[in-house]
């Protein structure tokens, strides 16, 4: 149950790496950070390959626990990555490489983890069999990934040994480290490579390390990464990206409910000097780019782009219905959703599984305040197709009044309301 993983240009964690390393009859884990020149000249720098390896053999790891009837850990401390120096080299000058740099005007850019997992390595169960039933292995790697699997050692029918193995608990960080070179961050480095061991028996005394959450609370028309959920640890930083869909613009973008728009979508005319390779989306004011930290809590996020917008016109006092169409082959339950609106709470809203939204406003809810103009928020997610659309509805100032009509008679499964208003206009839906 080892595995490497690493992040993609977007953030987000957990992207399997093809034939990875494996150690069997070890608990491992190994942290290796970003490292990359970004010119063409190697003289635009960021990150540094910093990390490290921790190795434990099962069989020592196990014999310990048993010894201490408890869980048991091999900690390794690992350097701060270097974080970024970012500059072009005109010459070398005393006392330091970062003196020698003429400075950007660009961004610091974050350093994510470029390669990070570990775990139990597989054994040999008859090796093993005096640990029946089993063990749990643990390995925590400080603001990037924590994994707990529950090995088992059991005698087959035939009389031979087998170890089968299951994930408990995996979780996915997504730290950054964002700070020039000269401005270390004081202090010993937080990141730490932590590998657990306890019997079977034990497994209750195993405590889940404090995780706060990314959530993304409001995305229309737009992508925001980190994924939403990824976990977020004590004191670390996350860098977050949102970008809008298809030839939209963003509009709104905040962070703990700060407006972080102007900041996160600046341009930068240094990276457009010649030679220059911008880090992923610093050389498109289009998407919005934030490092935010240190963590101490949840994380809430929200994005808005410019998208497609729908205007209707609905009277008070009588249900209306507004058709959302679709080209995707797939329409099923659930494919259309109502996902945010402005209506009043007295206000009744639905869409069924044909995109049809039904709205009743009832006469009432605006005497003395009549009219106004709401939105609703739907998304569609089909086989080939996901989109999301603003629905603006203008309430009528007159609430509907006149004859209300009963259908004699209507098309199997499709009620109908007739009603005729007081210019003799007769309204049909279905």
């Amino acid at each position: 149950m080892g595995n490497i993983f690493a992040m993609d240009k977007n953030g987000n964690p957990g992207i399997p790496v093809v034939n990875a390393e494996v150690h069997p009859g070890f608990l491992w884990g190994v942290l290796l950070w970003q490292s990359f020149n970004l010119d063409e000249f190697g003289q635009y720098y960021a990150g540094s390959p910093y990390g490290g390896t921790n190795y434990w053999p099962i069989h020592d790891a196990l014999s310990r626990a048993r010894k201490k009837k408890g869980p048991v850990f091999k900690r390794m401390e690992t350097q701060w990555p270097m974080g970024t120096v970012s500059g072009i080299q005109t010459m070398w000058r005393i006392p330091s490489f970062v003196d020698s740099l003429r400075p950007l005007d660009a961004p610091i850019v974050p350093v994510m983890p470029a390669l990070y997992g570990g775990g139990v390595g597989k054994i040999n169960a008859e090796a093993f069999k005096d640990y029946a039933p089993g063990f749990i292995a643990e390995l925590y790697i400080f603001g990037v990934y924590y994994n707990r699997v529950r090995v088992t050692l059991a005698e087959d029918a035939f009389g031979k040994w087998r170890a089968t193995y299951k994930v408990i608990v995996e979780e996915f960080g997504a730290p950054v480290c964002a700070y020039y070179n000269e401005d270390e961050p004081k202090g010993r480095s937080p990141y730490f490579i932590r590998l657990g061991m306890a019997l079977a028996e034990h497994e209750e005394s195993f405590e889940t390390p404090l995780f706060y959450r990314l959530h993304h609370t409001k995305k229309i028309n737009a992508e925001i990464y980190p994924p939403h959920n990824t976990v977020l640890f004590p004191g670390t930083k996350v860098h977050i990206l949102a970008e809008p869909r298809a030839d939209r613009v963003l509009t709104e973008f905040t962070v703990q409910s700060e407006d972080k728009l102007s900041e996160a979508t600046r341009a930068y005319p240094d990276l457009s000097a010649k030679g220059i390779t911008a880090p992923y989306g610093y050389d498109d004011i289009t998407k919005a780019k934030y490092t935010y930290g240190p963590v101490n809590s949840d994380v809430y996020v929200t994005a808005v782009a410019e998208g497609v917008e729908i205007e209707e016109e609905i009277q008070a006092g009588i249900e209306q219905t507004i058709q959302m169409t679709t080209t995707d082959c797939l329409v099923e339950e659930g494919s259309w959703s109502i996902t945010g609106t402005s209506l009043p709470d007295e206000v009744e809203y639905s869409i069924d599984a044909d995109g049809l939204i039904t709205v009743s406003v009832p006469e009432n809810v605006y005497d003395g305040n009549p009219g106004g103009r709401y939105y609703i928020d739907v998304q569609f997610e089909g086989y080939s197709q996901i989109k999301t659309l603003r629905v603006w509805v203008t309430v009528s100032s007159v609430a509907a009044y006149g004859t209300v009509w009963t259908a004699a008679g209507t098309l199997p499964e499709k009620p109908v309301s007739i009603f005729e208003d007081s210019s003799k206009t007769v309204y049909i839906t279905s």
